[in-house]
């Protein structure tokens, strides 16, 4: 692009907990599944036309061995230690949730169902030890979080005490193991995992060189992520890099949601818009359109089908029937 070797991940975070229990449901092997999910975002993201350099499966291999060497480094360093804990878990966040995140009656307000209670002897990583690093950091990049005030939220954030966070699953027997040699029954939580894909990507012919890959001080590393993952992202993520020893992104974009009468769009709600639908009825051009005009980046935007049909009437067809009108005229006038 334009003269610049890029990269453009996207793909599918396949190792939690939820995957097994839906796959439960519909009678399916996880595996089968999953690979049915993935082929379904591949199909999606092709027929809309959008281009990726790589489409990163969080089951695969190579990104199962870059996570366990991510561990050992973070385990050398010191900052993984064992401890218990006892939390609310919204397995369809697959995060877990203070009582003052929850709803007045105790559910998920995203998802809207209520959080399983958890008590476990887990492995976890000591971002509290990053936290003075991580507001020296936000306040020499003022740009690391896009818009400003989506910066200023998560710089609020960091300021506050930050806790540190299990990185291992009990009971769970999918997903990625632990290196045998710190804890071979351990299993990896997916936000642990997750994060890190954005380097399997960058690998060189899968293979990590510390001296030779994409993830480096040459390239530009930019992020989009939805709002409910920013905390993640955002300060997990960079924690997590700083004590692996990784370079952090350059920019995270944060975007809001979109969302159907103010509520934001799941599957499991049932209240999600089949953008495959929308195309194959009015084109792709019609849909790109109507999200790039309708809905800025950073906020929440309420994706409504009757701006949609008015928008396409009103503007879209206006303006092919004005460009019809003065091709035929200057072809009148110059034959």
């Amino acid at each position: 692009m334009l003269g610049y070797e890029v990269k453009f991940a996207t793909g599918t975070d396949e190792n939690g907990q939820k995957m097994v229990q839906t796959a439960a449901t519909h009678g399916k092997d996880v595996m089968t599944f999953l690979d049915e999910i993935a082929t379904w975002h591949r199909a999606t993201r092709d027929e809309l036309k959008i281009s990726y350099t790589d489409f990163i499966r969080t089951t695969e291999d190579r990104h199962q061995t870059f996570v366990q060497e991510m561990i050992t480094k973070t385990f050398a360093a010191w900052d993984i230690y064992k401890g218990k804990y006892t939390w609310y878990y919204c397995v369809w966040c697959e995060a877990f949730k203070k009582p003052t995140d929850l709803t007045e009656d105790g559910l998920c307000p995203d998802h809207l169902k209520k959080p399983e209670i958890i008590e476990e002897e887990n492995w976890f990583f000591s971002l509290s030890k990053y936290q003075q690093r991580l507001s020296d950091w936000y306040a020499e990049h003022s740009d690391f979080c896009v818009p400003g005030f989506r910066y200023n939220e998560v710089k609020s954030f960091v300021e506050q005490w930050l806790e540190d966070f299990s990185i291992s699953r009990q009971g769970n027997d999918f997903g990625i193991q632990f290196p045998a040699e710190i804890d071979p029954e351990a299993i990896v939580y997916i936000w642990f995992d997750a994060l890190y894909n954005y380097l399997t990507v960058c690998q060189d012919d899968h293979v990590w060189d510390e001296q030779e890959w994409f993830w480096s001080e040459d390239t530009e590393k930019v992020h989009v992520i939805w709002k409910d993952i920013a905390r993640f992202h955002a300060i997990y993520r960079p924690a997590m890099l700083k004590a692996s020893g990784n370079l952090l992104p350059d920019r995270i974009v944060i975007n809001g949601f979109f969302t159907v009468n103010g509520q934001k769009m799941w599957k499991s709600l049932g209240n999600y818009i089949e953008p495959l639908e929308l195309v194959c009825e009015h084109g792709r051009d019609a849909l790109l359109y109507y999200l790039f005009s309708d809905i800025k980046i950073g906020t929440d935007g309420d994706v409504s089908m009757d701006r949609f049909h008015a928008m396409r009437e009103n503007v879209l067809k206006k303006w092919r029937w004005n460009l019809v009108s003065r091709v035929v005229t200057l072809a009148q006038k110059y034959e």
